[in-house]
């Protein structure tokens, strides 16, 4: 999976963030894409520093939330199930909070 987040969209000050793994063909043709245009980027190493709160809820948003997130078509169903579980676990304890 790679995630991108884009951070002050003026023109002179473009901050692009990839968020990924060095092994990930994603993120490697992320990397190359901006490389290749000359373009800077700051990759974070989702294995060595994962994400922290406020930068999952910016993807989040970006992307309109976890469902756009998530290759739901990826091969490991049992991991898939786990999203899903938790998911929906931490919406109902959002809709229970707020009550």
């Amino acid at each position: 999976m790679v995630a991108l987040t884009l951070y002050n969209l003026e023109e002179s000050n473009l901050n692009i963030q990839i968020f990924g793994t060095k092994k990930c063909n994603d993120t490697k043709k992320a990397e190359r894409f901006f490389k290749e245009r000359g373009i800077k980027y700051q990759f974070v190493d989702m294995k060595d520093k994962g994400m922290s709160k406020g930068e999952f809820n910016s993807v989040a948003q970006v992307n309109g939330g976890l469902e756009n997130m998530v290759n739901w078509e990826g091969k490991d169903k049992d991991l898939l199930a786990l999203i899903k579980y938790i998911a929906h676990f931490a919406l109902k304890a959002k809709e229970n909070c707020s009550l």
